[in-house]
Order: C-alpha cells, then sequence, then structure tokens
C-alpha cells in the first residue's frame, strides 16, 4: 500500500512540475475559492480525519495531492505557434480549460488511499483553431467524447481530458492527451491528428 501511494504521489509531482512549465502567468477568472467550493465536502472529510487521527506524512502527501490537483481549475493551458509545411504555414492555436462544470463524481472504490467516500471534479475541454496560409481551416472544442470509441465504461463517467501536448509529425499535426481518472493512475494515452487538409483522425496510443 506504501509502495502504492509513492508511486501516486510521484506520478503528481511529475504532472504538475511539468505543467508548471509549459503554462502561463495569465490570470484566469475562476477564482480558487470557486473552484474549492466545488469539491468542500471531500476536502473536509479528509481534514477531519487527519484533526482525529494525527497527520503523518503520507496523509500530508495525500492533501497535497488534492490541493494540486484542484490549483488546474484556475490555470488554463495556452498554446500559440506557427509550423510550415512544405510551402504552407500552419497558425496553431490552442486553450485547454476546466469547464466548473462539477459534472464528475468519482466513487470510493478509486479514493481508498485518499479515505475520502468520493470527490466531485469537472470535465476539460480544449478550443483549437489552425489557419493555413491565413485562413482558417479549423475551429473547434475538443472534449473527451470525441475519443469516446477508446473509452470503457469507467474512463466515460470518470474520467478526464488532461493537459495535451503538440507536436508535428511528418506533416500532420499530433496533439497528444491523457484521458485519465483525477488522483489516480487509471487511464489511457489517445491523439488526435491533423493533417495538413484540416482531416481529423483519433488514435489511440
Amino acid at each position: 500500500m506504501i509502495a502504492k501511494k509513492k508511486l501516486i504521489i510521484r506520478l503528481f509531482y511529475f504532472s504538475i512540475l511539468y505543467l508548471s512549465c509549459k503554462n502561463t502567468d495569465n490570470s484566469a477568472s475562476i477564482m480558487q475559492d470557486s473552484a474549492r467550493s466545488a469539491v468542500k465536502n471531500d476536502t473536509q472529510a479528509l481534514q477531519s480525519k487527519s484533526a482525529d487521527n494525527g497527520k503523518n506524512g503520507e496523509d500530508e502527501d495525500m492533501d497535497k495531492i488534492i490541493s494540486n490537483y484542484i490549483k488546474k481549475y484556475k490555470t488554463p493551458f495556452l498554446f500559440d505557434s506557427i509550423y510550415a509545411i512544405g510551402n504552407d504555414s500552419f497558425d496553431v492555436s490552442l486553450t485547454h480549460y476546466c469547464l466548473m462544470d462539477s459534472a464528475i463524481k468519482i466513487p470510493k472504490r478509486y479514493l481508498r488511499v485518499y479515505n475520502l467516500d468520493s470527490f466531485i471534479t469537472h470535465n476539460f475541454e480544449t478550443a483549437l483553431k489552425v489557419k493555413k496560409n491565413g485562413k482558417m481551416l479549423l475551429d473547434k472544442k475538443i472534449t473527451k467524447n470525441d475519443f469516446g470509441k477508446y473509452l470503457y465504461p469507467d474512463l466515460k463517467n470518470y474520467g478526464v481530458l488532461f493537459y495535451p501536448e503538440i507536436r508535428l509529425d511528418g506533416s500532420s499535426f499530433n496533439i497528444d492527451y491523457s484521458i485519465s481518472i483525477p488522483l489516480t493512475d487509471v487511464g489511457i494515452g489517445i491523439i488526435m491528428k491533423i493533417d495538413k487538409d484540416g482531416k481529423i483522425d483519433y488514435i489511440a496510443r
């Protein structure tokens, strides 16, 4: 059990370090107090347990994982770059953000390490615009539902579309995501592949 907890901790520390390198310092309109209110009951339950039993190092680590995840609610990921493919120029602009919809309730079976009965969280989506030689080629909102054929029921119900990575792959753009259940290491990698004519393919990694 301790080894599993340490594995979860390492995974989320890596995620936070990765995002901190890529995210900008833009202020989001959603305040942290609003984000925390969406999971108020769960965090209070964890705090109550700690007060009754006394915090040890692992309790504090679990609290930190939850706190760091909640911070993502108010930190959109912004990307804007220009690529050349042959004689064509592509301007790729992307914003990945939290919907604050309280639409996901993670059940107890995924939260035993945190001693929580449930965890209320939100969906994320990506707003993507691609211009080819100055003309709009693609203007799309991307959600986890776009990858629905690859998701088993629990990922459909509890999974979140985590922050993307954009890369040029020959004559196409790849947007790499994971769809994972928050606070766990349960999930899959998926790719949105966009060719130079704007055609989209959804691929499992």
